[in-house]
């Protein structure tokens, strides 16, 4: 329901009208965990309504890839240092 919104107001933003979602996009936008909550499915949708040819809306795989940020040594070690120097 939120995504037909999204789409529906982004649509008319930029002169577009869709009339069906694709059943991947569907199972992929209800997959995925979403980490950035309700602000990354806007910046998703929006992003795909300028995108999407023709009425069917839809969103690539590939935007929704997301990798837990990487620890750096230096930082990774960062308690026990803390717990040494105030030794």
């Amino acid at each position: 329901m939120l995504v037909e919104y999204f789409i529906d107001h982004y649509g008319k933003n930029v002169g577009k009208k869709f009339r069906k979602i694709s059943a991947g996009t569907l199972e992929l936008l209800q997959a995925y965990d979403w980490p950035g909550n309700i602000r990354e499915l806007q910046n998703v949708v929006e992003r795909a309504v300028v995108l999407s040819d023709g009425d069917t809306f839809y969103v690539d795989e590939s935007w929704l890839q997301w990798e837990a940020p990487q620890i750096s040594r230096s930082t990774a070690f960062l308690p026990t240092m803390l717990r040494q120097e105030k030794k």
